[in-house]
């Protein structure tokens, strides 16, 4: 019996391996490419010298600039989309809606998470353009913001309904307000949820390159992902 669970466990472990294995060697041939010549990764050969030039064309470059803006756009969305996706999550699965109205207001928000964000391209940059935020970070960030805070608000309303309300039936009883209930009795209960939804939500802002495209137009307000496809773009059209 002993001899069957340790070949067993053999197995898994061996199952485990070559997973990892064929998970690593994608990520260790790309990581490989930056250290090789272009001209030999067009060639296709396997067997190329090695080189630091690419590493440091890319730091002379403004990759510094274009890493900064994307972070700082990404957690800035994060923070506004995740703050007020709790808000309006706590609302939806606290207080007393009327049936249509809480239905209708989950619906819509569900089907605006389900359109293509190019649907609000031409909107965002006439919206931008007008009030003055056009090729700025606040104009990216508006963007991103109206793709990340309903995908936040449907993935916290369930963590907020778990929440007992015994606890804030016993936070009521001594007098606090919504907004403490809110702070100290719900928030901490749901902290592992809001975590999980912040990460997604950064996720989802730092991959989104299509608003940084269009509402931007200067290098200095560009993000990673939508300057690296204006360079390769350029590169491809240059002689």
């Amino acid at each position: 019996m002993s001899a069957r669970l340790h070949l067993s466990a053999v197995l898994r472990h061996l199952l485990l391996i070559v997973f990892c294995v064929f998970t690593v060697i994608p990520l260790a041939y790309v990581v490989s490419l930056s250290f090789r010549y272009f001209r030999d990764i067009i060639a296709g050969s396997f067997v190329s010298p090695l080189t630091l030039s690419n590493y440091a064309d890319l730091f002379q470059s403004n990759f510094l600039r274009l890493l900064l803006n994307s972070l700082v756009t990404a957690a800035e969305t994060t923070v506004i989309s995740v703050l007020n996706g709790a808000l309006a999550a706590y609302a939806l699965a606290r207080f007393v809606w009327p049936a249509p109205w809480r239905n209708g207001v989950m619906g819509w928000m569900l089907f605006v998470r389900m359109l293509p964000p190019i649907i609000f391209v031409g909107p965002l940059y006439l919206l931008a353009r007008n009030i003055g935020i056009y090729n700025s970070p606040l104009g990216v960030m508006l963007g991103h913001v109206v793709i990340d805070l309903p995908f936040a608000t449907l993935l916290l309303l369930n963590f907020f309904a778990d929440v007992p309300k015994e606890l804030e039936e016993a936070a009521a009883i001594d007098r606090a307000s919504n907004a403490t209930i809110f702070f100290r009795v719900a928030l901490p209960i749901t902290w592992s949820g809001i975590a999980a939804t912040g990460m997604l939500a950064f996720v989802v802002s730092w991959n989104e390159f299509l608003y940084a495209l269009v509402l931007t137009s200067t290098p200095r307000f560009r993000q990673l992902r939508s300057s690296s496809l204006r360079n390769a773009t350029s590169s491809k059209g240059s002689p």
